[in-house]
């Protein structure tokens, strides 16, 4: 198949659209069809490009930010006509800037259309539905049309193939080594934050911190800072190119409520999360209630008396991390991408049209 995937990254929306999107891409790859991305914004152009897919500049020219005016309606008529013009047999789209006028402008485009959501916010008009997260089961998609195919929960959560496959994890008795991540968004100002909780507690004097942060963020040089006075416990790194392994040498991980905490399921480290964005709450919320992450709430209402509790709770507790991690892993096995490949060359092939 000639698949076009539809989705966009920027520093004010965040990359975890695109990074699931790669993964996607990767699958189909693997499998032998064509991958073209349709993407507006920068830095997600060229993040799709450097991992060696072909990326148009899509309605290019907006500039990202709050408050800016979208018009999916043509959005959608700008990109049927371009998918129309290239011959495309399946449109994936994964954005929150599309409405059902969108997703009726590009149905008589492709033969199979996809519509990779968080929200159910409206049902669109689509062959297919992709919700991949832990609390996509109550979000009532039961009322959308039978018709739709439907592929919820964490079986089908999209995550690059560096997080398949992982060695049997062994849980460390003491921590001596914390991630700290914010996911695909400018993280920096919470990241920064965390880490100076924990530097001024006398609890983690001999604990190394690990912060992952963004190419590009408003706290660079707090970030740095921190990098340069604590020397012997504070690593910076940024543009990491084995995160499953990073994340494999930590004990401990604090991480926003995004896919990065489903890469932390699926390597097996214990997790405490917060929710940096509205879209994350949820997951959070239900990662919690399952045992399978500390939730720290709401990033604005961060306390470190709070954050150096939960730290300093989940440490201590070995039999808590043992089991955190292990279920964990069987939540998250990292084979998403591939289950979906072949789900949707099945939808593909009973709809007719397209070349597989």
């Amino acid at each position: 198949m000639k698949v076009a995937i539809r989705v966009d990254g920027s520093l004010f929306i965040g990359m975890g659209h695109v990074i699931r999107s790669l993964a996607l891409g990767s699958a189909f790859r693997r499998g032998g069809h064509e991958v073209v991305y349709f993407s507006r914004f920068e830095p997600g152009i060229s993040r799709l490009r450097s991992a060696g897919f072909m990326a148009e500049a899509f309605c290019a020219g907006l500039p990202d930010g709050p408050g800016k005016e979208y018009e999916p309606a043509k959005d959608g008529e700008a990109l049927r006509q371009l998918l129309a013009a290239q011959g495309f047999d399946c449109l994936v789209t994964d954005s929150y800037r599309v409405d059902e006028a969108y997703f009726a402008a590009v149905r008589s485009a492709v033969p199979v259309s996809v519509y990779v959501d968080d929200l159910n916010r409206f049902p669109a008009d689509v062959d297919g539905l992709i919700n991949g997260n832990i609390n996509a089961e109550a979000l009532g998609y039961e009322k959308w049309p039978v018709t739709v195919r439907r592929w919820l929960g964490c079986r089908y959560n999209l995550l690059r193939a560096d997080f398949r496959d992982l060695p049997t994890r062994t849980t460390s008795m003491v921590v001596r080594t914390i991630l700290l991540t914010g996911g695909g968004g400018d993280s920096g100002p919470v990241l920064a934050f965390l880490a100076q909780c924990l530097l001024d507690s006398s609890i983690f004097a001999a604990t190394c911190l690990e912060m992952v942060a963004p190419s590009q963020s408003i706290a660079d040089a707090d970030l740095t800072e921190l990098s340069q006075r604590y020397p012997r416990q504070v690593r910076l790194h940024r543009d990491v190119t084995d995160m499953a392994a990073l994340m494999q040498r930590c004990d401990l991980a604090i991480s926003a409520g995004g896919t990065t905490l489903y890469e932390l399921c699926a390597v097996g480290a214990p997790r405490i999360a917060y929710v940096l964005a509205s879209n994350q709450r949820g997951i959070v919320e239900e990662m919690a209630r399952q045992e399978l992450a500390i939730n720290l709430g709401q990033v604005m209402d961060l306390k470190p008396v709070v954050v150096v509790g939960a730290v300093a709770e989940l440490a201590s507790d070995l039999t808590r991390r043992v089991l955190m991690s292990r279920r964990g892993r069987e939540l998250v096995d990292g084979k998403g991408a591939d289950r979906l490949v072949s789900a949707i060359e099945e939808v593909a092939s009973a709809v007719g049209g397209t070349r597989i």
